[in-house]
Protein backbone atom coordinates (compact mmCIF):
# COMPACT_ATOMS: atom_id res chain seq x y z
CA UNK A 1 0.00 0.00 0.00
CA UNK A 2 1.24 3.50 -0.88
CA UNK A 3 1.65 6.55 1.48
CA UNK A 4 -0.82 9.79 0.58
CA UNK A 5 0.36 12.77 -0.73
CA UNK A 6 -0.70 14.36 2.29
CA UNK A 7 1.43 11.89 4.51
CA UNK A 8 4.49 12.34 2.40
CA UNK A 9 4.06 15.89 2.84
CA UNK A 10 3.94 15.20 6.59
CA UNK A 11 7.31 13.66 6.49
CA UNK A 12 8.62 16.61 4.19
CA UNK A 13 7.59 19.09 7.30
CA UNK A 14 8.98 16.83 10.02
CA UNK A 15 12.74 16.33 8.65
CA UNK A 16 12.72 19.68 7.73
CA UNK A 17 12.45 20.76 10.80
CA UNK A 18 13.94 18.55 12.97
CA UNK A 19 17.04 16.90 10.42
CA UNK A 20 17.55 20.27 9.18
CA UNK A 21 16.58 23.14 11.79
CA UNK A 22 14.50 24.46 9.54
CA UNK A 23 10.72 25.48 8.61
CA UNK A 24 8.61 24.17 5.63
CA UNK A 25 5.85 26.93 4.74
CA UNK A 26 2.87 26.01 2.28
CA UNK A 27 2.56 28.10 -0.70
CA UNK A 28 -0.85 29.54 -2.46
CA UNK A 29 0.43 30.47 -5.28
CA UNK A 30 -0.78 28.74 -8.42
CA UNK A 31 1.66 26.83 -10.21
CA UNK A 32 4.22 27.21 -7.75
CA UNK A 33 6.08 24.50 -5.64
CA UNK A 34 3.37 23.33 -2.90
CA UNK A 35 6.36 23.82 -0.24
CA UNK A 36 9.08 26.24 0.14
CA UNK A 37 11.47 25.63 2.78
CA UNK A 38 14.08 27.42 4.63
CA UNK A 39 17.04 26.06 6.42
CA UNK A 40 20.07 27.80 7.92
CA UNK A 41 22.70 29.63 6.09
CA UNK A 42 20.21 31.34 4.35
CA UNK A 43 19.14 28.71 2.27
CA UNK A 44 16.06 27.48 0.88
CA UNK A 45 14.41 25.25 -1.88
CA UNK A 46 10.80 24.39 -3.13
CA UNK A 47 8.82 20.81 -3.15
CA UNK A 48 6.20 20.05 -5.32
CA UNK A 49 4.42 16.74 -4.14
CA UNK A 50 2.87 14.72 -5.90
CA UNK A 51 0.30 11.88 -5.98
CA UNK A 52 2.49 8.27 -5.63
CA UNK A 53 0.83 7.23 -8.40
CA UNK A 54 -0.52 9.46 -11.12
CA UNK A 55 0.48 12.49 -9.78
CA UNK A 56 1.61 14.82 -12.90
CA UNK A 57 2.95 18.24 -12.96
CA UNK A 58 0.38 20.57 -15.17
CA UNK A 59 2.43 23.12 -17.97
CA UNK A 60 2.20 25.34 -16.07
CA UNK A 61 4.25 23.58 -12.98
CA UNK A 62 6.78 23.08 -15.34
CA UNK A 63 7.16 26.19 -16.50
CA UNK A 64 7.36 27.30 -12.54
CA UNK A 65 9.91 24.88 -12.01
CA UNK A 66 11.91 25.90 -14.82
CA UNK A 67 11.60 29.36 -14.15
CA UNK A 68 13.06 29.16 -10.16
CA UNK A 69 15.54 26.38 -11.44
CA UNK A 70 17.20 28.65 -13.39
CA UNK A 71 17.21 31.77 -10.52
CA UNK A 72 19.35 28.89 -9.11
CA UNK A 73 17.09 27.33 -6.12
CA UNK A 74 16.45 24.02 -6.12
CA UNK A 75 13.50 22.64 -7.09
CA UNK A 76 12.51 18.88 -6.09
CA UNK A 77 9.30 16.48 -6.40
CA UNK A 78 8.51 14.04 -3.60
CA UNK A 79 5.93 11.02 -4.29
CA UNK A 80 7.09 8.76 -1.80
CA UNK A 81 9.21 8.76 1.66
CA UNK A 82 12.34 8.36 -0.57
CA UNK A 83 12.12 11.20 -2.44
CA UNK A 84 11.77 12.80 0.78
CA UNK A 85 15.05 11.14 2.31
CA UNK A 86 16.99 11.79 -0.79
CA UNK A 87 15.72 15.61 -0.30
CA UNK A 88 16.89 16.12 2.86
CA UNK A 89 20.48 14.33 2.30
CA UNK A 90 20.86 16.60 -0.61
CA UNK A 91 20.51 19.68 1.86
CA UNK A 92 22.62 18.40 4.32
Amino acid sequence: MSVSEKEVEAELIRKVQDELGGVSLKTHVKNWPDRVCFIPDGRCFFVELKRPRGGRLSEGQKAALVQLGNLGHHIYTARCYLDVFNIIADQR
